[in-house]
């Protein structure tokens, strides 16, 4: 099997290199969304978009500009939705790093997301 190749998208100096991503790469975007329309229906999209508005406006995130930037840049509501993913389908957890005094973060996306890898290789197996 062949992997694709990684895009490399030069964000240095940009204020919010999420935004340069998504504008770069206007393609993948699109994909990933219409997996999520897929994976979850456009109504559940709808909702899980409404409410993760709904939270953001209630978090003093430092990423909402980001978030509303790719929003626009998507055409179409779904930023936040995948913004707040891990709130919504993440199991979480922090355990002591075994090497230090620092902790670890461990988080994985429970619920599939059918299409995502198709998405990420751009229609490449």
């Amino acid at each position: 099997m062949t992997l694709p190749a990684i895009p490399v998208i030069d964000a240095r100096g940009a204020a919010e290199p999420a935004v340069v991503s998504a504008l770069a790469e206007p393609v993948r975007l699109r994909l990933v969304l219409d997996a999520g329309n897929r994976t979850y229906t456009r109504h559940g999209v709808r909702h899980a978009e409404e409410r993760s508005r709904v939270l953001s406006a209630r978090l003093s995130s430092p990423y909402a500009d980001a978030v509303r930037q790719v929003d626009r840049a998507a055409g179409r509501r779904s930023a936040y939705m995948l913004n707040h993913s891990y709130e919504w389908g993440c199991t979480s957890g922090a355990v002591d790093d075994p090497g230090g005094s620092d902790a670890i973060l461990l988080r994985t996306l429970d619920w599939p997301f059918d299409g995502l890898r198709y998405a990420m290789a751009c229609g490449t197996v």
